[in-house]
């Protein structure tokens, strides 16, 4: 039975800096078949090739609405994002570095600073080895995409509720090109897609959005407060966070966050099956006309004057269930 409670693993694994093309181990070419280690290269080594590429995202929890944007990368694993389509997010630009995640917004002459998701996100081989937990493994060859050979990586979930996901990788360097949710009923969704793709000789420069240009504010947001318990979180935010037991479908909590204005703080929830992560946000419910942080009570439970919302890409019935799960508590 795995608990929901926060917990660290030590894991004896390859990591960023495994060297992708030559190894005198032995097994080194068995080793490459291996899915899990062609995602793990994906997650690790391929964040480090310089490339510009025109790619394509679908976001799951605004109706599948669809981003085009340029994306280049460097050989630290900077990336930068340029929005070209929609229009009315046209010029956005977003840079992660690792550390800080620079959003510019060019109509109103602003930079959002803030800690970058990558923090958060944990060590790559610690994810591989709980997805396989939830997870069954197959490697297929694919077609080609931006003129690149793939090779698909298919990660079928032992619950047969949440969708199979598959993940076409560059054969050649492991790099992300496309991804694919595939659910129980036979519809695909393709969630990320690259359109051109190139290689570069050389680093690009991605320098931060607005800097050394006094026109343009910069507006930094407060790094979540991560605490250990939620015990440890109530006298900040006047209730007592609940947090089940256990979790459906495999998930466990990574982390619990206090997030959002002194005044209006809630408590992000990251649970995580490896492959999935999805935030469980909670805050004092009121009987007033407010309408809460996410600007409507739709998609959300109350239980002991707590109201709880998950956000992210799980399918309705699931989603349901783990919130179910918060107010249970088992």
């Amino acid at each position: 039975m795995k608990t929901a409670k926060v917990c660290s693993v030590t894991i004896l694994c390859v990591l960023a800096a495994t060297p992708l093309y030559a190894s005198a181990e032995p097994g080194w070419q068995n080793r490459r078949q291996n899915p899990r280690y062609l995602l793990l290269q994906s997650m690790t080594t391929a964040k480090r090739y310089p490339i510009s590429a025109v790619v394509i995202q679908r976001l799951a929890h605004v109706n599948d609405a669809e981003v085009e944007m340029k994306m280049e990368q460097d050989v630290f694993g900077r990336t930068r994002f340029t929005v070209w389509q929609p229009a009315h997010l046209s010029g956005l630009v977003s840079l992660d570095d690792g550390i800080y995640w620079y959003t510019y917004m060019p109509k109103h002459k602003r930079v959002i600073k803030q800690e970058s998701p990558r923090i958060a996100q944990g060590n790559p081989a610690y994810q591989i080895y709980l997805a396989n937990e939830n997870y069954t493994w197959r490697r297929e060859k694919g077609p080609d995409i931006a003129s690149c050979p793939t090779v698909v990586v298919v990660a079928s979930p032992k619950a047969k509720e949440l969708p199979t996901r598959r993940y076409y990788l560059d054969s050649r360097t492991c790099l992300m090109l496309q991804v694919e949710r595939v659910s129980s009923d036979g519809t695909k969704k393709v969630s990320y897609e690259t359109r051109s793709l190139a290689y570069l000789k050389e680093s690009p420069k991605l320098p931060v959005p607005g800097e050394n240009d006094p026109e343009i504010q910069t507006r930094v947001v407060p790094t979540p407060e991560r605490v250990g318990s939620p015990a440890s979180a109530s006298e900040r935010v006047g209730f007592m966070p609940i947090v089940p037991e256990t979790l459906p479908f495999g998930f466990i909590v990574r982390s619990i966050e206090i997030v959002g204005p002194p005044k209006d703080m809630l408590i992000a929830i990251r649970i995580t099956d490896g492959l999935v992560t999805e935030t469980v946000y909670q805050w004092k419910d009121s009987t007033s006309k407010r309408r809460g942080p996410f600007g409507s009570k739709a998609g959300t439970v109350a239980f002991k004057g707590i109201r709880m919302r998950l956000v992210g890409e799980l399918p309705s019935g699931p989603a349901e269930r783990i919130l179910k799960s918060f107010v249970s508590r088992k």
